[in-house]
């Protein structure tokens, strides 16, 4: 904050991977993402699929975030983007999620 100033907005994203039908493709499940049945799986399907590739969860979660920080943030959803910081916490269930702030340029405390 002494160098860029002080962050003005604040996000927590979560990418949701037990109900995501891209998640379940990085698992190497066999699904058609243009045309998935939510009902194909059920909710405890889901959980054990994930709990079983913990590095598809990662790589799931790596892909979604740096898509949305450099399409919206760094593409322009919010102005020009002077400097952000982030962090990633691991819930209960041990999936990530990440928390940012993010200071657009021009923007100061």
């Amino acid at each position: 904050m002494v160098v860029h100033g002080c962050q003005l907005i604040y996000f927590t994203i979560n990418p949701g991977e037990r109900h995501s039908p891209v998640a379940l493709s990085y698992a190497s499940e066999s699904i058609d993402v243009r045309d998935f049945n939510p009902q194909a799986f059920s909710p405890s399907e889901r959980l054990s699929i994930m709990l079983k590739n913990p590095l598809a969860v990662v790589e799931y979660f790596h892909n979604m975030v740096n898509t949305i920080i450099e399409k919206c943030f760094k593409g322009g959803m919010f102005g020009e983007l002077a400097h952000y910081y982030r962090t990633i916490e691991y819930q209960g269930r041990f999936a990530p999620h990440i928390h940012m702030a993010v200071a657009p340029l021009l923007m100061t405390c």
